[in-house]
């Protein structure tokens, strides 16, 4: 039986890999997992599907996403209801479950032979720390695989692999991008554990903290991920706000380091959400906050050579938190930004040349108006800001 010529020219068309490719442009815009499908027409579409999944995914970005901004503001009522609380698992912006992602890794390194050069994980040190390894081993066994001196950037894997396997060794030294350098502020508060419990004055400290932070180390651009939901060790565990930092040896580090980039990330959750803060019960060390009141913190007296400071608020459940809620709700919730920007462009880093907040416009005018409408309740609030010893 002979085609029609409608047939024909359907068949001139689904064959032509130009008008296909144009096709496609419109059906697999944002969601190409979810249309794998259209690679069963015929060799041309699988071919133009193939070679779009190798453009989209040589760029990989595996995010977590625990629902924390929602979860933040839930009624108590609500915390009650399990199904409330929202996770999801997203790869280059599209939900996938985690028990499915080796064969999707499978798929894209095996069948549409992508060649992946840049891999980016975030937040996945909120997931449960039994799918840590599983998930690590997927990612370097499957989706990387031998092409390791491939990869450009590699960025997060510390999330679930601390301090690093040999792989991730291996990936991290010959990747042009691997980082930045991040550090969290439960790091800090290891460092003046081990120094202040090592010494018996405030002298002996000091020079068991200098002797520690050496300046072998030269890092361009350090993240600081500074938590907003630690908890003190000893009772009451109340989430005041950030908890305090050792000053001294953040200040060192910045010098010794000769850090020019800092990037202040606020996240909602380390790996460690309690503070072993053994250092805050001595006078040795300064408790800093960059919310403390600015008159209080001095100008630092060492040589730090930072010109160029991010806060990055992306992660902040707090802030949207704020943001989300009404006037009054804003109100009764502790601002724990107040004093942030000032103690950071002006008085922390006197001699920053650029100083940029990374999120959205609407969340930055919103931080200024909080603290606008914090200014009329200092003397109901002043009580929040003051720290447990």
């Amino acid at each position: 039986m002979e085609p029609s010529e409608n047939e024909k020219l359907i068949k001139n068309v689904f064959n032509n890999s130009y008008f296909v490719n144009h096709i496609l442009d419109y059906v697999l815009e944002d969601f190409i997992i979810y249309n794998l499908d259209y690679r069963l027409v015929n060799k041309t579409f699988r071919h133009v599907v193939d070679g779009k999944i190798r453009e989209k995914y040589k760029s990989m970005k595996l995010e977590y996403d625990d629902g924390a901004e929602e979860n933040s503001i839930l009624t108590e009522m609500q915390r009650l209801n399990p199904f409330n609380i929202r996770k999801e698992f997203y790869v280059n912006s599209e939900e996938v479950k985690v028990k499915h992602l080796g064969k999707l890794f499978r798929f894209l390194k095996d069948v549409a032979q992508v060649k992946v050069r840049e891999i980016r994980l975030k937040n996945l040190s909120r997931l449960n720390v039994t799918l840590h390894r599983p998930l690590h081993d997927k990612v370097i066994g499957k989706l990387i695989g031998n092409n390791k001196s491939e990869i450009e950037t590699f960025i997060g894997m510390d999330d679930i692999c601390h301090p690093g396997c040999s792989h991730c060794l291996k990936i991290a030294k010959q990747c042009p991008i691997y980082g930045p350098l991040i550090i969290s502020d439960y790091l800090l508060d290891d460092l003046a554990n081990l120094c202040v419990e090592s010494s018996e004055t405030k002298e002996a400290c000091l020079d068991a903290i200098n002797r520690m932070i050496s300046s072998s180390i030269s890092c361009h651009t350090l993240q600081l991920n500074i938590s907003e939901n630690r908890k003190k060790r000893d009772p009451p565990q109340k989430k005041t706000s950030t908890m305090p930092m050792p000053r001294e040896i953040l200040d060192l580090i910045l010098a010794r380091w000769n850090v020019y980039h800092v990037i202040l990330k606020i996240v909602y959750k380390t790996r460690q959400d309690v503070q072993l803060g053994n250092w805050t019960r001595k006078n040795w060390l300064t408790k800093f906050r960059f919310h403390n009141q600015y008159d209080t913190v001095t100008v630092s007296n060492l040589n730090i050579k930072t010109q160029k400071v991010d806060i990055d608020l992306s992660d902040s459940a707090e802030l949207s938190t704020l943001i989300a809620g009404s006037s009054l709700h804003r109100k009764r919730r502790k601002d724990r930004y107040q004093n942030f920007l000032t103690n950071t462009s002006f008085t922390h880093y006197p001699h920053i040349a650029y100083f940029t907040m990374l999120h959205q416009d609407m969340i930055i005018f919103s931080l200024s108006e909080m603290e606008d409408d914090m200014e009329d309740e200092d003397d109901v609030e002043g009580e929040d800001d003051v720290e447990d010893e």
